[in-house]
């Protein structure tokens, strides 16, 4: 294929995800598929070597950055996969983050802008992202196409009452700590209906003080948990609590929506795009609105799917040019 993918970057959270489903792709399609820069991380050096590295492969049809920082020279054809939304920040976000947060962000955005230029094709997973990117740098529009990241549907066995699952990743924009303090309120709320409405969150007890959320609020603390036990409690839940607000994406909720689990979540766009039918939106900080729609996903019983919209096979066999 004379493909070569850049995996080099986070591997956490969604970063993990996508890699998952390149390491599954490469097991079953994509054996001849070239990976550089597993298990390393991104740095002004390493993207100095990976030029020199190009500028030396001058049979190699096209590169693929799966992490945000195209390449800017070499014989290939240049791909980059922006995935962070943080780099395109709007102004009315940028007054909710923390003052060194949007500092540190806006230093990477700057190389990322100046390395879009050489960029042939820029890959964004939503329409929503699409947007973020436009805004910021219209002369981008005819190089960008929006592709939905690949994920294969989960098998679990779903054995669920009235329960709800929190993944949480405490990170300075993603307000979970304000998130968990509207569900301790709604609980009482849910339970007027549903007397045996629980609540499972993947964090420590610790975590949850630190929130300061009572131990009495109702939220059941799972503690720091792998995949496979992430999972496991999605097996034994029957609604997903997903406030992704400033994302490209959403995993958990991509997840949720190939499970047929219902995904309650802020009505935002990126959501309305990735959870799809399986989204019941509520209001950010309102503990009535989080309630009600608790309630209305304990009730829904979602279709089945007709087609996966994040084939991973279709995604990685038009990223790497196999289905050419």
């Amino acid at each position: 294929m004379r493909t070569l993918l850049d995996v080099a970057g986070g591997q956490m959270g969604g970063a993990r995800r996508f890699a998952d489903e390149l390491d599954g792709y490469r097991r079953t399609r994509g054996a001849g598929l070239r990976v550089a820069g597993s298990g390393r991380m991104l740095s002004i050096p390493y993207l100095a070597r990976r030029e020199a590295r190009l500028a030396a492969e001058p049979r190699l049809r096209r590169f693929v950055a799966l992490n945000n920082y195209s390449a800017a020279g070499g014989w290939a054809e240049r791909w980059v996969l922006l995935r962070n939304a943080l780099h395109f920040l709007r102004a009315g976000e940028k007054k909710r983050m923390p003052p060194g947060l949007v500092r540190r962000v806006e230093g990477q955005a700057r190389l990322v802008t100046a390395l879009l230029r050489r960029a042939d094709v820029v890959v964004v997973p939503t329409r929503s992202m699409h947007d973020r990117v436009l805004d910021r740098l219209p002369w981008l529009a005819d190089r960008t196409v929006v592709r939905a990241h690949p994920l294969t549907p989960p098998v679990w066995t779903r054995d669920a009452g009235a329960v709800l699952l929190c993944p949480v990743l405490f990170a300075p924009f993603k307000d979970i700590e304000l998130h968990l303090r509207t569900l301790a309120a709604a609980v009482p709320k849910v339970r007027a209906e549903y007397p045996a409405f629980r609540v499972q969150v993947t964090c420590t007890a610790g975590e949850l003080r630190s929130a300061r959320v009572s131990e009495t609020a109702g939220l059941e603390p799972a503690g720091r948990v792998t995949a496979a036990e992430v999972d496991d409690l999605h097996s034994r839940s029957s609604v997903l609590f997903y406030p992704g607000e400033v994302e490209s994406f959403g995993y958990p909720a991509a997840e949720a929506r190939l499970s047929r689990t219902p995904v309650v979540g802020l009505d935002t766009a990126t959501n309305r795009e990735v959870a799809g039918d399986a989204l019941v939106p509520f209001g950010k900080a309102d503990p009535d609105s989080l309630a009600q729609a608790c309630i209305q996903a304990l009730r829904m019983v979602l279709p089945p799917l007709a087609v996966n919209p994040f084939d991973p096979v279709a995604y990685f066999d038009w990223l790497s040019g196999a289905a050419l």
